[in-house]
């Protein structure tokens, strides 16, 4: 069976009998009016702008997880230098630095650590020159020399040397 309830509008609201009578008099009392809805709806649509836009921005920024190296040196011990070149560039001297680059087909290495002692080597071998096309900011350097020819150059590219 149902209940029904009227007001001053003509408006004709039924209940099931378990709704109390208070429930009709709030409908007619307080009536959903259409502002209600628009501000509703205004809400949500910046709710909705504000996280579509921090999930494109999250996108574009990287991510600091996973495991990384902590902080390292430029290492020389004699006829070897070694080094991240993150690492290196991080440190918080101005001194430490470890490289190798291709001129004119020779490959140049240079190192230096913290203690201002300098290392170089250098090399006409196409192997050497290929491994240097490999590197990246991520990478780890292991150079070995005989003299002051690079006779050595092992790469080791890695999310862990990231930063």
């Amino acid at each position: 069976m149902a209940r029904t309830c009227s007001h001053k509008k003509g408006y004709l609201l039924q209940f099931i009998i378990e709704k109390s009578a208070s429930s009709c008099v709030n409908s007619i009392l307080y009536p959903q009016r259409k502002e209600d809805n628009i501000m509703k709806t205004k809400v949500h649509k910046l709710i909705s702008t504000a996280l579509l836009g921090m999930a494109l921005c999250s996108q574009s920024l990287p991510a600091w997880a996973g495991y990384a190296n902590g902080p390292s040196s430029v290492s020389i011990q004699g006829d070897v230098a070694a080094g991240y070149l993150r690492g290196a560039r991080d440190s918080a001297d101005n001194t430490q630095f470890i490289q190798c680059g291709v001129h004119d087909s020779v490959v140049n290495c240079n190192a230096r650590n913290q203690q201002g002692n300098y290392w170089h080597c250098s090399s006409d071998d196409p192997r050497l020159r290929d491994a240097v096309k490999a590197m990246t900011d991520s990478s780890y350097l292991s150079i070995r020399r005989n003299g002051s020819t690079c006779t050595e150059l092992i790469i080791t590219n890695a999310s862990r040397n990231l930063r």
